[in-house]
């Protein structure tokens, strides 16, 4: 029969080895954690580039629709001139916006942390059932 020192003794090892790999795991999710940030991070700055682009193409496009509706009638070449640019700013616009758009669905934050964790959640759960 083992004595309770040698009992304790390989109880604090199996401890010491769960705490380390508990320790382990946690900075592993850590630094995933500060990554998925920092690409969160990027995705924001990227976003509002580009929202300032849509604004700034969609005051443009105003600019010269307005323009185009108030000199049109004066002479036809002006006019059509102005109008080709609206058109084209009004589409860079909306353009912008249709990327904005689709990188804003796209995007789940921190969605690879989360299913770290939920698998780190499930394993403990069978480990201790």
């Amino acid at each position: 029969m083992e004595s309770f020192t040698d009992e304790a003794a390989r109880l604090g090892g199996s401890t010491g080895r769960i705490s380390r790999s508990l320790m382990a795991l946690g900075e592993n999710r850590l630094k995933l954690l500060i990554l998925e940030f920092e690409e969160e991070r990027i995705l924001f700055v990227r976003s509002l580039v580009l929202s300032l682009g849509v604004f700034a193409f969609g005051l443009l496009g105003m600019g010269a629709l307005t323009a185009a509706v108030v000199i049109g009638p004066w002479t036809q070449s002006p006019g059509l001139v102005l109008g080709v640019f609206a058109g084209l700013y009004g589409l860079l616009a909306i353009a912008i916006g249709l990327i904005v758009r689709r990188m804003m669905r796209r995007a789940e934050p921190f969605s690879a942390t989360l299913d770290q964790l939920r698998k780190d959640r499930s394993s403990v759960e069978k480990l201790f059932s």
